[in-house]
């Protein structure tokens, strides 16, 4: 693992960092694993809401958000 980081992957080490202590605590299953980006994604959903309420209007931030919520790319869908 230090390999990788300290060759190719700097730029996410923290984060390889604590899913490697999080696999530990709680295993390595698809769901162990993404349940840590679930509320950071919540919170990113309702800040571009906000976000876009506030720079153009309700209908801007709801649509923006919903963009986001139903995006394939995004690490908000579980499917």
């Amino acid at each position: 693992m230090w390999h990788v980081i300290l060759t190719r992957e700097m730029n996410r080490s923290v984060f390889y960092l604590f899913l490697r202590l999080w696999s530990a605590a709680f295993g390595s299953s698809e769901g162990a694993l993404r349940a840590p980006s679930a509320p950071s994604s919540i919170a990113t959903v309702a800040l571009l809401y906000v976000a876009g309420r506030r720079l153009f209007g309700v209908g801007t931030g709801l649509f923006a958000s919903a963009l986001l919520a139903v995006s394939p790319v995004s690490a908000f869908r579980m499917d």
